[in-house]
């Protein structure tokens, strides 16, 4: 079962648990976040492959925060930390699960990890439905790609 430790929010009333991977424990938690990560990667035009992710959360550069519920993963959020020349980001790279609205607040606490890390400010690579769940975020840009 979770160690204590590993919590970065209080259970909440529907028991749902969100965690912090890091290289410490990634190992422990990889199986069960693995499905998800392969969904996501899916819609990824390729940016990232599987050893991407587990290598860079595997070295500290990347986090994963997946929702558990019970022993259950039902969704799992990939960030890292960025820093541009004048301000500090945590930003996520994947953002996948089911019953959004079930751990949609634990963006919260991802938010209160990204300060607690000199981090000025959220930002997403996002399908275009995110825009509309995520309605208290500015869209500040589109993203336009092109096989080459």
């Amino acid at each position: 079962m979770l160690q204590l430790t590993e919590l970065l929010h209080t259970p909440s009333s529907d028991n749902l648990e969100l965690v912090t991977v890091d290289g410490s424990n990634v190992g422990l938690h990889w199986p069960r976040m693995a499905a998800w990560i392969i969904k996501a990667l899916e819609r990824s035009s390729g940016r990232y492959t599987m050893a991407d992710i587990y290598q860079a959360i595997s070295t500290d550069m990347m986090v994963a925060f997946p929702v558990y519920n019970g022993d259950e993963v039902v969704a799992v959020c990939v960030a890292e930390i960025v820093t541009y020349p004048s301000k500090k980001s945590i930003s996520i790279v994947i953002m996948v699960g089911q019953e959004r609205n079930g751990w949609l607040h634990f963006i919260d606490d991802i938010e209160s990890f990204g300060r607690e890390r000199g981090c000025q400010m959220i930002e997403a690579w996002a399908r275009p439905g995110w825009e509309k769940v995520l309605s208290d975020w500015d869209k500040t840009h589109i993203l336009l790609e092109k096989n080459l």
